[in-house]
């Protein structure tokens, strides 16, 4: 009995060497389904944490509750504080000190008469020249002229100070009429001990 001949090899199927053969898809699940399942699932959550909540929030901590009793409240803590006043304050600056005057010099020209100065009709010519004699007592000689008007007397008294001390007083002069324009040149002496350190001369006429 001759054996049957083999069957024939199947269609050729062209494709790329780097394609692989395509396997067939299984059949796809429904959109319609998954939707209903996934609303199904949102359901189900949200019911299951609404209990969850209901639970927690029952289940009261009676140590919480003495807490919360025990804290202040914020009005009450701001009322409890004292209040406190801000002010503004004017600030001035120290004014400064005067500045003390200096004393003055010895034979200083402000306290001292000297050339213009016009005592009672006589006015001075130069500067008081004031030394010791020698028997070093107190010796001063100056110049003046009359420039009154009329004969006047060659008469003066002189005082040395040291400030409120009184250094010597001396007589100037001769007790001479001097006529008009005149100029004179007075002596004045006396026996009080020379010092140094005047700081006034005060001349007073005496005619």
């Amino acid at each position: 009995m001759t054996a049957a001949p083999p069957p024939p090899p199947p269609p050729y199927q062209p494709h790329s060497q780097w394609e692989s053969p395509k396997e067939p898809k299984p059949a796809g699940i429904s959109p319609i389904v998954v939707a209903l399942v996934g609303v199904a699932a949102l359901a189900i959550g949200l019911g299951a944490g609404a209990a969850l909540g209901l639970t927690l929030g029952s289940d009261d901590d009676p140590a919480d509750a003495k807490a919360s009793d025990s804290s202040p409240s914020i009005s009450e803590s701001i009322g409890s504080q004292p209040t406190v006043y801000v002010t503004e304050t004017e600030t001035f600056a120290p004014s400064p000190e005067p500045t003390p005057e200096p004393e003055p010099e010895p034979d200083s020209i402000a306290a001292i008469p000297g050339d213009g100065d016009v005592i009672d009709g006589w006015e001075l010519v130069g500067e008081l020249d004031i030394h010791h004699d020698s028997l070093r007592d107190f010796e001063v000689r100056f110049r003046a002229t009359n420039v009154s008007d009329r004969r006047i007397y060659d008469a003066f008294s002189m005082t040395v100070l040291k400030k409120e001390e009184i250094l010597a007083i001396l007589d100037c002069g001769n007790y001479n009429r001097v006529d008009p324009g005149r100029v004179v040149t007075f002596e004045c002496t006396t026996t009080d001990n020379f010092k140094e350190g005047w700081t006034a001369v005060e001349m007073t006429y005496d005619g």
